[in-house]
This record gives C-alpha cells, sequence and structure tokens, in this order.
C-alpha cells in the first residue's frame, strides 16, 4: 500500500513540474507577443 501511495504521489509531482513548466512557457509566449504588437504600433 505504501509503495502505490509513493508511486501516486511522484505522477502528481511529475505532472505539477511539468503543468508549471507548460505555464511558464504559455506567459513567456504571451509576453513576447505583446512585446511584438508594441513594438509594430
Amino acid at each position: 500500500m505504501v509503495a502505490l501511495a509513493l508511486f501516486l504521489v511522484q505522477i502528481l509531482v511529475t505532472m505539477f513540474r511539468y503543468y508549471t513548466r507548460l505555464a511558464a512557457f504559455c506567459d513567456a509566449r504571451a509576453d513576447a507577443l505583446v512585446l511584438v504588437s508594441r513594438k509594430v504600433d
């Protein structure tokens, strides 16, 4: 039972790290689009 709990926690931590990196990537991309749109104006 403990092994199953550790396995599930490991999966959750991995997913948390993935989605945190994905959110940072999307934020950076949005910032880049804002900068590009300001240069055009």
